[in-house]
């Protein structure tokens, strides 16, 4: 009471290379659950917990990344390298340094930061980060925070929501010139702290995911006024990824072909032929899409966009991929990144972690993606 009285909390940092333990030094799913329990009691106090991670053991690093994407004031952090891909996944257009890594490291950085590594950041949010980032004299850059946000302006159109926040953009740029270059791990070459190219691409992005979400969910309860939620299609069993043994597989440096091929909206389509666009290339939809594309695109085939699977607390979960990650990429640069990515893709799916209580529609969708996505995998990395 007295922290919180003082608005002040306390930082906990702990190395582990394991699984928890008893006093024996055994490990069970008894001893999980208590610890488990044991840090969820202390999130729940002013207390920051930094797990340091030094091992690569699955089922380590699935433990605690699970509590990192459950608790809050909990965050798991990787080496260097590492946390950089983490970060670059989803938010491309940071050059994450090795200052920022050490903020996080021993718990001094703000929470924006620590949200870098697990999802892509929101407008208002990278603004906050700019105004601490750019600092000189004590005092904050004066940049001018865009009116409009992407889940306010639905009823805009999208191009005038872009032009909103051009100042923003402009403003940056002038900051920019001010400032050193920075060492980016994932291009190995110095650059500005921020890649205007690719924060412009991945805010429309977010702008224009938000807006279809909420119109294929306006689409559906305009069609179906009495329906208590999307009806289901039956799914005939075919194997959506449609490659056979030994045939080729498109170069994983094809990043243009991330660009949709189609419109993935699926309101006249079957699940079967929802997950075929989503796992195969226009016009004929014979040829399988790159494991980058899949990755990036998942969320084009969970409600509301795909009508014929019912909507779900858990899709929310997952963390979108930005496509700018992968563009501009030769391959020696973007296998470490598709390997990142799909071990977080495949953790999200992995069937242990799927809820119970999904139905038969959710259940195909998710062993389907699951299917697909690791055989795009083997085809890349054996």
């Amino acid at each position: 009471s007295s922290l919180l009285a003082r608005d002040k909390n306390i930082t906990v940092i702990f190395y582990t290379q394991g699984l928890p333990t008893n006093k024996k030094g055994q490990t069970s799913n008894s001893v999980r659950q208590e610890f488990r329990s044991e840090m969820r009691s202390l999130t729940k106090l002013p207390v920051n917990i930094i797990v340091r991670l030094c091992t690569d053991d699955e089922k380590v690093t699935s433990m605690f990344n699970d509590m990192d994407n459950t608790f809050d004031s909990f965050d798991v952090v990787d080496d260097y390298w590492g946390e950089a891909m983490e970060v670059y996944l989803h938010n491309p257009w940071l050059t994450y340094s090795k200052g920022l890594h050490r903020l996080r490291e021993v718990g001094l950085a703000p929470d924006v930061l620590g949200d870098l590594d697990q999802r892509s950041l929101t407008l208002d949010e990278i603004h906050q980060l700019c105004l601490m980032l750019f600092v000189w004299e004590g005092e904050s850059a004066n940049l001018p925070l865009p009116p409009y946000q992407p889940t306010s302006i639905r009823h805009l159109e999208r191009h005038s929501w872009i032009e909103s926040w051009i100042p923003f953009i402009m403003a940056l740029e002038g900051l920019l010139e001010k400032e050193k270059l920075q060492w980016n791990p994932i291009t190995k070459r110095m650059a500005p702290w921020i890649d205007l190219k690719k924060l412009q691409s991945s805010l429309k992005s977010q702008f224009e995911e938000s807006s279809d979400r909420f119109e294929a969910r306006l689409s559906f309860t305009r069609n179906n006024p009495r329906s208590g939620g999307p009806s289901g299609y039956g799914y005939k069993g075919r194997d959506p990824a449609g490659n056979k043994a030994g045939r080729s597989q498109p170069p994983i440096s094809s990043i243009h072909d991330n660009k949709p091929q189609t419109d993935l909206g699926v309101n006249d389509l079957t699940l079967e032929e929802a997950i075929q666009r989503w796992s195969h290339r226009s016009p004929n939809f014979k040829r399988a899409n790159s494991l980058q594309h899949l990755l990036v695109t998942v969320p084009r085939v969970f409600p509301p966009l795909n009508h014929n699977v019912e909507e779900h607390n858990y899709f929310s979960k997952w963390k979108t991929f930005d496509k700018e990650a992968f563009s501009d990429m030769g391959d020696d640069e973007l296998k470490p990144l598709l390997y990142r990515a799909t071990r977080k893709a495949k953790f999200f799916l992995h069937p242990d972690k799927l809820p119970r209580d999904l139905t038969e529609n959710q259940t195909i969708l998710f062993k389907t993606l699951w299917d697909v996505i690791t055989q795009q995998e083997s085809a890349i990395f054996g």
